[in-house]
């Protein structure tokens, strides 16, 4: 933080492209490299809250999904 602006300092930047397909997705999930989060909250009511479906990928598996990685120069 600067006074009150927020500010990010990056050592490392990848542009990914090219994908993912289904039939990539579909593997990575066997593989157990993506996981799907079932996003539902329950704070000891009745009625739960569904926050929606998500799929968690592991960052050493990330560039994996996609069929290129550049990168960048930051």
């Amino acid at each position: 933080m600067r006074d009150s602006d927020e500010y990010f300092n990056y050592h490392k930047a990848t542009l990914l492209s090219g994908g993912p397909t289904k039939q990539t997705l579909q593997e990575k999930i066997r593989l157990g490299d993506v996981i799907i989060d079932l996003r539902l909250h329950d704070r000891g009511t009745k009625s739960a809250r569904n926050h929606g479906t998500a799929f968690r990928v592991f960052e050493g598996s990330l560039e994996n999904l996609y069929g290129e990685a550049v990168e960048l120069d930051i």
